[in-house]
């Protein structure tokens, strides 16, 4: 009888676990929402390959924000914010200007993009932030 309870004791601690890194995002690969699985597309096609993961943090006005990791590079990463409004997203542009990092951010409709601790004159950089610039955010507002 004690064994059974010791085994089921022992379940329910590893289902608590898994759980937990679940929602912590450490297990599991999340669907990005809206126009971001468009986006990581976008991308693609222009050759830049990416891992893709939306990141638990609440702010204001964002629907979604994800940490992008580029492939076949020296674990760069970079942010999307996907905003409530394009209104949204200039003030959240507004706010990662002002801060004291810079972090090359800009603004494409309702998405905002930031490059923590990039070089903006590396090509990586540039390939990057030229096809967020190209990606028609427009036109999947509504996804």
């Amino acid at each position: 009888m004690k064994l059974a309870a010791a085994v089921g004791v022992l379940l329910l601690a590893v289902a608590a676990a898994l759980w937990l890194a679940w929602r912590q995002g450490f297990v599991g690969e999340a669907a990005l929402p809206g126009p971001l699985p468009a986006f990581q597309a976008h991308l693609l096609a222009r050759g830049i390959d990416t891992v893709a993961q939306p990141v638990r943090r609440d702010l204001a006005e964002v629907q979604a924000h994800v940490h992008f990791k580029v492939l076949r590079s020296d674990g760069q990463v970079f942010f999307v914010l996907w905003c409530n409004s394009p209104e949204a997203a200039q003030r959240h542009l507004k706010r990662l200007q002002a801060a004291p990092s810079p972090s090359l951010p800009e603004a494409n409709g309702s998405l905002v993009i930031y490059l923590t601790d990039w070089k903006a004159e590396e090509p990586l950089t540039r390939k990057v932030l030229e096809a967020f610039r190209s990606f028609d955010a427009a036109r999947h507002a509504s996804m």
